[in-house]
């Protein structure tokens, strides 16, 4: 086996210390970023989730943030579009950016120039398989993009795995059963799925598991 041995450092807080700062990436700050997508043009897309924004790392090293929010929810255009605690991120062949906006119960898209609009979901939250805004979720963690502009989230306080068209038409897929978290979903080449699963079934012993899904359409 080779191990992996990492080319540079796109970006990173100085001394390892959280906050908030764009600018150069040896000058930029994040808190508690958990997932990083890459764009065809090199646009490394990053869910600063302490931060509540989705940031961009250019290709030459600049760090931006391209949705800014606070507590409340609403599309707009950067610093006035809303998230709360995005999880999970993935970015199709025009360069959108589609987030699962954990905290606000929801699906949304960025594009490159930072228009935010909302796919499905919104707060409470619920468990629901309607259209837009009416769709329930509950803290999805997981999140990948279809050619077709469609979505497979993992819907994680709801235990299911959700496909969600570009219009919001939202499919319950799969029912995990014990291990009722699911944490993360990827797609391959030939439409498989395979979702991450876990959970703390007796509230002591932790439990794993990482399944496919073929071609489930």
């Amino acid at each position: 086996m080779v191990p992996c041995r990492p080319t540079g450092w796109f970006a990173w807080s100085p001394d390892g210390a959280n906050g908030y700062r764009d600018g150069p990436g040896t000058e930029a700050m994040f808190r508690y970023p958990l997932d990083v997508a890459l764009a065809a043009d090199g646009t490394c897309y990053v869910a600063d989730t302490g931060n509540d924004c989705i940031r961009a790392i250019y290709s030459d090293g600049m760090v931006a943030t391209i949705a800014r929010s606070n507590y409340d929810f609403g599309d707009g255009y950067g610093p006035d579009a809303r998230f709360r605690r995005p999880a999970a991120l993935d970015v199709d062949d025009e360069g959108v950016c589609w987030v699962a906006d954990t905290g606000k119960n929801a699906i949304g898209r960025v594009t490159p120039d930072g228009v935010v609009t909302t796919l499905a979901g919104e707060p409470p939250g619920g468990d629901q398989d309607v259209s837009g805004r009416c769709v329930g979720l509950r803290w999805p963690m997981g999140i990948t993009v279809k050619p077709d502009g469609s979505v497979w989230v993992a819907d994680h306080g709801n235990g299911a795995l959700r496909h969600i068209t570009a219009t919001g038409e939202t499919t319950t897929r799969l029912r995990l059963s014990g291990l009722c978290w699911p944490v993360a979903v990827a797609r391959s080449g030939d439409g498989s799925v395979a979702v991450a699963g876990s959970a703390l079934d007796d509230g002591r012993v932790p439990e794993a598991c990482v399944m496919g899904v073929s071609n489930p359409h």
